[in-house]
């Protein structure tokens, strides 16, 4: 049970006396709900100050259960380390992260949803301790409750109220549970300890704070320290009145370290270090008996807030007062259940009717709920210190030391009746100027008279002042007068004829200035009015406002915006780059230097180096604020009337330019189709997983609703998106081309401050295989491939087609040309057979005459030969083919025709012919066969068979392949007859006649051979070669 820090530590703070430390192993009871309400009902609690101060009206905004709330009695409240608000209710736990509420009940994961405290670990882990249906603890981590077991042995009446959880080094967690009536427990190490003997048998605990590492705890009976398993009350021997009771403690870490902030029964202090200070004394309060306690909550400004479910306070260090907060203040209730300040600096106020959020003290607003005549402020004066009047249309308030005091100019006023404008002369009465009620003076004692009509003052009454020269000085609507020795004379001028005169003012010298509303401005100087006017921008002469600093700068107020005049000309104010050009009502310069802007849109403060912007949205009461309603009264206090009640400036409770937050942005997945994927991890896409959709959240309490928020997907595009408010917490991207992208964000809160920017992780969405480079190249390689085929095969097909037609064409001429040559051919085989007839006809006639049988058989051997060669040309030009005839028939006829020449009808030599048919021979073997047949055959009929002698002559010829050769083929030609034969002694190349002589040549020609065979008659077989040309 020791502390989580060593036993050195501090121990000359904690040195002192212990309690006795009740160890047992306890049993847990139910415990009934606190009857809060009847207490409420039945109690009251009234704080009494020496400083109090009424009750003002601030930026406030109230949560209910119909916004999200599970319950309106709120017990407790935190902030976790992502900015959502943990609110423990009567009715379970809501998260809040000003978007979307989120709810914990029995029905998903608590134990039961009466949540009496919560508390955040080291790690992050949200504690909360529950009471109904029976004590129970859990905590919250990975998106889930666990339960932590407790162990405990309560009484039926015992009821909890504080949580503390302490992450110890060595020992581990130590669970610090505080009790309204049975002290303290502890669970440490799995093993549970009850403290329940403390002086006077006060068993309160009143809070739990881990103060230096050691846990403190404040009872009714003082404030002890948890050391070494017991408690210490060296602090209540130190600090005596200690032992009256501690009502309540706040720990507060700064920049300097922590300080605990106690509260006794008529005291605030701070326990810092080894120091304790009282900052507020003597305050007298009564409580009863529900609600002996008091909840602080530290505003990081040096003060407090603090209070009870009856009543809430703040205690401001720098000014040492204190104010009370309630639903005049505009919170949802008197009192608070539970206090916290955030990371923005709202204060949340946990109440028994809802939960409120005090945004800002830095306006004080006061309006008729605070008892204010009306809500629209038209002027403010100050009578005296401390003594304000406030002008509104109906009438004034006076607002003196807090105390207010109405005074109305009746009923039925015309709508014009306003108090225009409130101006405090150097005798210290206040001049009223009021429209159509005309001229009023207030005197010392407040007493309002009316200045009656018969002293020269003519029109509604718009502005008064008095000159350096303490001359008073009036603007109506009939002109402008001055004010001397009880009457009023007009300023006779023809250049303000027909002018609305809105205002006077005046200058660091004293003399007056006049604006109009359609004009520009007049101003004063020696004997003459010298007139002032924006030649280029009519609404730049429509004034409401004007100021002048001791080096001459003028600045105005114009419909059109605030302009600089230097040397009559009018320019536009520039901020550092901002310009204001809305209209301005308003220009007050403060005491620093500065000027405050009042717009229709609220005011701007110019602190010389940044120009930043009050709105209703930001405390102000109203957005537009009246001319003559900028005040800074004797105590410093800067006072701003606006349409909806008057503003009181507290520069203490405003945060500079440098301390303003920032909102948290928080990019929580990336969605791709059904998958959720982290936000901050590397993501590779298929080509189809293309639309994206980023989840995101963004949270900044000082206004949810003014949220706005920018985006960008890199890689996509490279500006910003428009800047827009926030609606929805995602952002969607769909049908993305491959590349690489990287989503940012940046958001920006009601102050226009803009977060830093968060960005994903890279996001890679990969091409389609058919958009790589390396297919895209294969497929203009396959493409340019294809369209070579096609080429090749469009061109081949054309140029086949043009060359079929070109074929064909030459066909048809080659056709027709052969038949041209065929013609000829045939006609000149016709006529060299013609010709060859004619000559064996000549010598035929010839022979006739010869006497000689043998010159005789010489003519008719010449003219059988004759015949033999024009029989060839004969069957040529009579075939269908010019190049070769057919053996068969060639030869055939050339025999029959010898045979009928030398037997004519006579059988006795018989004749045998077996030619093959189907073997052709050409022009060039043709001859040379024929003219050797015709030789054979005739010697075979002459010589062989002499007398009358009977024979046979057999002619043959076929084709075979020749010996020795590669396929080549070769004709065989066989002259055979069974007659007396040659001699012995003949040689085929000795004793040759001249058919012989032919005969042998012939073969010469034919390029065969020739060979003889005597065997029965004579044969010659003669061999030669087939289609081949021959010499």
């Amino acid at each position: 049970m020791g502390g989580v820090c060593d036993s050195n530590h501090r121990r000359d703070l904690w040195r002192g006396s212990l309690f006795p430390i009740r160890k047992k192993i306890i049993s847990q009871k139910s415990f009934p709900s606190l009857n809060f309400i009847s207490g409420f009902l039945t109690g009251i609690a009234l704080f009494i100050f020496s400083s109090f101060l009424l009750a003002q009206s601030y930026l406030v905004h109230n949560y209910y259960s119909r916004d999200g709330l599970l319950s309106p009695e709120v017990h407790d409240l935190l902030q976790d380390q992502e900015g959502r608000l943990w609110i423990a209710t009567r009715g379970g736990i809501s998260v809040y992260d000003g978007f979307t509420w989120e709810s914990f009940t029995m029905t998903n994961g608590l134990p039961g949803n009466y949540v009496v405290a919560l508390d955040q670990d080291e790690q992050g882990r949200i504690w909360a301790l529950i009471e109904v249906p029976e004590l129970a603890l859990v905590y919250y981590a990975h998106e889930k409750w666990a339960r932590v077991p407790l162990n405990l042995r309560i009484e039926e009446k015992t009821s909890f109220n504080h949580l503390k959880v302490i992450n110890q080094e060595k020992k581990g967690l130590l669970i610090a549970l505080g009790t309204k009536n049975d002290g303290l427990f502890i669970v440490e190490g799995g093993k549970s300890y009850h403290y329940d003997s403390f002086p006077q048998g006060k068993k309160r605990v009143t809070g739990l704070a881990t103060y230096q590492g050691n846990l403190l705890v404040a009872t009714e009976s003082g404030l002890f320290v948890l050391v070494n398993g017991q408690l210490d009350d060296t602090l209540v021997k130190k600090f005596p009145f200690f032992a009256q009771g501690i009502r309540g403690l706040a720990l507060e870490e700064g920049e300097k370290g922590q300080r605990l902030w106690l509260a006794g029964s008529d005291w605030l202090g701070i326990l810092e270090g080894n120091e304790f200070k009282i900052l507020k004394q003597s305050l007298s309060f009564h409580v009863e008996e529900g609600f002996p306690y008091l909840i602080l909550c530290p505003d990081k400004k040096g003060g407090v807030y603090f209070g009870n479910p009856l009543q809430l306070f703040h205690w401001r260090a720098r000014s040492d007062q204190i104010s009370s907060l309630g639903r005049k203040s505009g919170l949802i209730a008197n009192g608070a259940t539970a206090l916290y300040l955030d990371r923005e600096k709202n204060i949340w106020i946990g109440t028994l009717r809802g939960l409120s959020k005090l945004v800002s003290e830095r306006f004080a607003n006061y309006n008729e709920n605070q008892g204010l005549l009306e809500n629209e402020v038209t002027s403010i004066q100050e009578l005296k210190p401390g003594w304000l009047i406030f002008g509104h249309p109906r009438g004034l308030t006076h607002f003196r030391d807090n105390q207010v005091t109405t005074v109305s100019f009746g009923r039925g006023l015309r709508s014009e009746t306003r108090v225009l404008d409130l101006f405090k002369d150097s005798n210290g009465k206040i001049w009223v100027a009021a429209s159509d009620l005309g001229l009023g003076v207030i005197d010392q004692t407040g007493k309002l008279k009316w200045l009656s009509p018969n002293k020269g003052l003519k029109g509604r009454v718009f502005s008064v002042v008095e000159d350096g020269q303490k001359k008073i000085w009036v603007a109506t609507s009939q002109g402008l007068f001055t004010y001397q020795s009880g009457f009023f004379r007009e300023v006779a001028s023809t250049q303000f004829k027909n002018l609305y005169l809105r205002k006077l003012f005046l200058c660091p010298s004293g003399e007056p200035v006049l604006v109009t509303s359609s004009s520009g401005y007049f101003r004063w100087e020696g004997e003459r009015w010298l007139h002032y006017e924006c030649l280029d921008n009519e609404l730049a002469n429509d004034i409401f406002a004007y100021v002048e600093n001791e080096e001459g700068r003028v600045w105005v107020g114009t419909l059109g915006g605030l302009f600089q005049v230097q040397e009559g000309k009018f320019y536009p104010v520039n901020f550092n780059g901002q310009k204001i050009s809305h209209p301005v009502y308003l220009i007050m310069p403060d005491r620093e230097g500065g000027y405050w802007i009042g717009t229709n849109k609220g005011i701007y403060h110019w602190d010389k180096q940044h120009l930043r912007h009050f709105d209703q949205s930001l405390g102000l009461a109203g957005d537009e604020i009246n001319r003559s309603a900028g005040f800074i009264d004797s105590q410093g206090n800067l006072w701003i009337g606006t349409n909806n009640g008057v503003s009181c400036y507290q520069p203490e409770e405003d945060i500079s330019e440098g301390e303003l937050p920032f909102p948290l942005v928080e990019l929580r997945e990336v969605k791709v189709g059904t998958k959720s994927h982290p936000p901050f991890q590397p993501l590779s896409l298929k080509f189809n997983e293309n639309d994206l959709i980023f989840g995101f959240r963004i949270i900044s309490f000082v206004d949810e609703k003014k949220i706005k928020y920018r985006t960008r997907l890199l890689g996509f595009e490279s500006e910003w998106s428009e800047v827009r408010p926030l609606r929805e917490l995602e952002e969607e991207y769909t049908n993305l081309p491959p590349g690489k992208y990287q989503f940012q964000i940046q958001a920006q809160n009601v102050w226009g401050r803009w977060s830093e920017v968060i960005s994903s992780a890279p996001i890679v969405i990969h091409r389609a295989f058919w958009t790589t480079w390396w297919f895209i190249v294969l497929l203009v390689l396959l493409g340019m491939g294809v369209y070579f085929v096609i080429f090749q095969a469009v061109t081949s097909r054309r140029y086949a087609q043009k060359l079929k037609v070109l074929v064909e064409a030459r066909t048809k001429e080659l056709a027709r040309s052969l038949q041209e040559k065929e013609a000829l051919l045939q006609e000149i085989h016709h006529r060299v057979k013609n010709n060859l007839q004619v000559i064996s006809s000549l010598l035929y006639l010839q022979a006739k005459k010869i006497k000689d049988e043998q010159d005789r058989a010489i003519f008719e051997e010449s003219r059988h030969r004759i015949q033999a060669m024009a029989l060839t040309h004969e069957i040529l030009y009579s075939s269908d083919r010019l190049d070769q005839v057919s053996a068969a028939n060639y030869l055939q006829r050339i025999i029959d025709a010898l045979f009928r020449s030398y037997l004519g009808k006579s059988t006795r030599i018989k004749g045998e012919v077996k030619i093959d048919k189907n073997l052709y021979i050409s022009l060039d073997e043709a001859l040379p066969c024929g003219l050797i047949v015709n030789e054979l055959v005739s010697n075979a009929l002459k010589h062989a068979f002499p007398g009358q002698r009977e024979g046979k002559i057999k002619v043959w010829c076929t084709c075979e392949t020749a010996p020795d050769s590669q396929g080549e083929k070769q004709g065989v030609l066989v002259v055979e007859d069974d007659g007396v034969g040659v001699p012995p002694d003949f040689e085929l190349n000795n004793n040759l006649g001249l058919g012989l002589k032919m005969v042998y040549n012939l073969v010469r020609q034919l390029e065969g051979e020739i060979e003889i065979k005597r065997e029965r008659g004579t044969a010659f077989i003669i061999r030669f070669p087939l289609g081949r040309k021959k010499s």
